[in-house]
């Protein structure tokens, strides 16, 4: 939808999803320091109030979702079915016909970021090197701070690098920077290396959307970014699953540092693929492409 209107717009889509990302981090930034706060100055007491607050949130952007006009992306064919595996299905018919949009999916799924894992267990790193607690939530805020401030900057980086070393540096960086917030011995490295962590992480992102809504066509886009989407979730579930066996059998520091590990060798082998596929410059659909991906 965001892609349509800034086409319509005659705008950049890489500027206006770069923005999008930056809000909505910067969004949780302000609700992490306003919860702080809240909890700091009435305890425990204030938990249920809170999550109240945070339902009736979620309850007001689904209704002015519903408030958002239907783009051309997403009229179907009644005759293909609406259920979730005919949209699998399908949306999977039209990602193979692609090579760039596949090799991007694979990509996705060998090199997910880990998020969600690194909020669970940065405490125990930041308690065993003795982090004052100040900085539990001072070095989140800062770090999803500047990952806002360098998401709507991280479409210049494709005036200087193509698609495969984007994705490579950014996955390499973040490994290195798991590694070393894993290994971190001082409480000035841990929170360094945290905030490092929380700055890098996931800024390819604009730059892979960018490239799959140009070569996905109108009629059809939501339904194979549905697909790419679902293959990253599919692979995120294993992820955090292999993760918790990580800490279950090697603590946190083993699983920061399988986290690590499994990063450099997805952007590793991400970064062949793109390379041996040609799909390491940016591709204008052109009509012919279009014409088979509608078909797909």
């Amino acid at each position: 939808m965001l892609f349509e209107r800034a086409k319509a717009e005659n705008a950049s889509y890489g500027k206006a999803y770069a923005a999008f990302l930056s809000n909505q981090t910067i969004g949780m930034v302000l609700s992490t320091l306003l919860a702080g706060f809240v909890i700091q100055s009435f305890g425990v007491t204030s938990y249920i109030p809170l999550i109240g607050i945070t339902a009736l949130a979620i309850a007001l952007c689904a209704v002015f979702a519903l408030t958002l006009p239907r783009g051309a992306s997403s009229i179907r064919d009644a005759g293909q079915g609406a259920g979730m595996f005919a949209m699998v299905k399908e949306s999977m018919k039209i990602i193979r016909s692609d090579k760039t949009i596949f090799n991007l999916m694979l990509v996705g799924m060998m090199t997910v970021s880990g998020e969600y894992f690194l909020f669970n267990v940065y405490q125990d790193v930041f308690v065993r090197t003795d982090v004052p607690a100040f900085y539990l939530g001072a070095a989140m805020a800062a770090g999803l701070a500047l990952n806002a401030l360098f998401t709507r900057g991280v479409f210049l980086l494709e005036r200087a690098l193509t698609l495969e070393k984007i994705i490579l540096l950014v996955t390499l960086v973040t490994s290195i920077s798991y590694a070393a917030f894993a290994l971190a011995s001082t409480p000035w490295m841990a929170v360094t290396m945290f905030i490092v962590i929380l700055t890098i992480m996931e800024l390819q992102g604009p730059i892979v959307s960018d490239y799959l809504n140009e070569r996905i066509p109108s009629n059809v886009r939501t339904t194979v970014l549905s697909g790419v989407s679902f293959a990253t979730r599919v692979a995120t579930m294993f992820i955090r699953v292999g993760l918790a066996g990580m800490i279950a059998l090697y603590g946190v520091t083993g699983s920061l540092l399988a986290q690590a590990a499994y990063l450099a060798i997805g952007g590793v082998i991400g970064w062949q693929l793109l390379v041996r596929c040609g799909c390491a410059h940016r591709v204008k659909p052109n009509e012919e492409h279009v014409a088979v991906l509608s078909k797909a």
